[in-house]
């Protein structure tokens, strides 16, 4: 529990990163979203993630420490853990979904 199985890395996708778009929904109201794509900018299968968990509280790394999520401590994992510096909790891995849509 004190030192749970998670791996942080780096992301090694390259990819286009546009953060805090604004996207105007039904009512009015303006919600602000962060787009991962793979260059050049072609079309893509979407993939959507609508959570409240705070979606710039991203991992981080300094030297060989990391920090991540608060939840990951207090959860029992299943098994070893491993996501990139662009994954909030309870979010899909940017790196993973875009370097799926890059082959």
């Amino acid at each position: 529990m004190i030192k749970p199985p998670v791996t942080v890395t780096e992301s090694r996708t390259p990819m286009i990163i546009d953060r805090d778009v604004p996207v105007v929904v039904r009512d009015g109201c303006v919600l602000r979203v962060d787009c991962y794509r793979p260059p050049p900018d072609e079309p893509v299968p979407v993939i959507m993630c609508a959570h409240p968990y705070g979606k710039d509280r991203l991992p981080t790394r300094r030297g060989r420490r990391t920090s991540y999520s608060f939840q990951y401590r207090i959860l029992r994992q299943t098994g070893p853990v491993a996501f990139s510096t662009l994954t909030s909790w309870e979010a899909p891995d940017p790196d993973w979904w875009v370097s799926k849509a890059t082959r």
